[in-house]
């Protein structure tokens, strides 16, 4: 993961990888798949912590995760999103996106 603390850049070169800031984008990656585009989920809300005095930690919370019909989770959720699985995050714009945070999976 690259230092994000390290280095400047010029507003406008940030401006033009990022297509004018105009489409966020979201990868969430576990086991070399980003299941935002393999499960189909919707982004509600991302909250990424990070501390010099403790763990760093990210809420993510996601919509489509239920089935309705069986009145449980998808199968696929219990069996890709179990406590301990390694899980990446990467946040941008259009394609371009950056890994902020890599952790494991504590609860669904």
């Amino acid at each position: 993961m690259a230092d994000l603390m390290d280095g400047s850049s010029e507003y406008k070169l940030l401006e033009t990888k990022y297509g004018n800031f105009q489409v966020p984008a979201m990868k969430f990656i576990v086991n070399g798949q980003d299941l935002m585009m393999t499960m189909e989920l919707i982004p509600v809300s991302v909250e990424i912590t990070l501390s010099l005095c403790s763990a760093g930690m990210a809420v993510i919370k996601l919509a489509g995760l239920y089935d309705i019909e069986k009145h449980s989770f998808k199968a696929e959720v219990k069996t890709r999103l179990t406590p301990g699985t390694v899980a990446e995050l990467e946040v941008g714009y259009l394609s371009v996106t950056q890994k902020v945070f890599k952790g494991y999976v504590a609860m669904v």
